[in-house]
């Protein structure tokens, strides 16, 4: 039973193997890579700087409300991989509201930032003079950019069913 194990795991890395993998992913259209590279950069940006604070004092998207922003980033590459196994559409549904989702979100928070709106409270110290940084942007064009990638993905699954 030891000698099957054995074969059935070097059969498993044989390279014909890694050769239908490569191919599973090299079939994928532009817009998956660009959908997977959006979730990628709404995680960078839900972790990177948000705002500065009087030009100087940099406030990250986890002390505002960036984790929201990286489990949207996350949702989508799940959602993407799952597509990859399933071949469904629901996933990618699901990716696109989430998109939809933290847009709006980063919409917000860029909102309040340019009313001079309380965004943030950090130690007990409100901070009301704030400038946006660039991990806000990454976090909306990731958004915009996995929702419209995500539709596409939906339109060219519908077009194989039909």
């Amino acid at each position: 039973m030891f000698e099957q194990r054995q074969a059935t795991d070097r059969d498993a890395t044989s390279p014909g193997t890694r050769m239908d993998v490569a191919a599973a992913f090299g079939a994928q259209p532009a817009s998956f890579w660009l959908a997977s590279l959006a979730s990628l950069s709404m995680i960078i940006g839900g972790v990177g700087p948000w705002a500065t604070a009087f030009g100087f004092a940099s406030l990250s998207g986890t002390s505002m409300h960036g984790w929201r922003s990286v489990m949207v980033g996350v949702v989508g590459l799940a959602m993407l991989g799952l597509h990859q196994l399933r071949k469904a559409r629901l996933p990618l549904i699901v990716a696109g509201i989430a998109a939809v989702l933290g847009a709006v979100q980063a919409v917000a928070t860029l909102s309040k930032i340019h009313s001079g709106g309380a965004v943030t409270t950090i130690f007990g110290q409100q901070y009301r003079y704030l400038d946006p940084a660039w991990g806000l942007y990454l976090v909306l064009a990731g958004a915009i950019a996995l929702a419209c990638c995500a539709s596409a993905l939906v339109w060219r699954a519908s077009r194989v069913t039909a």
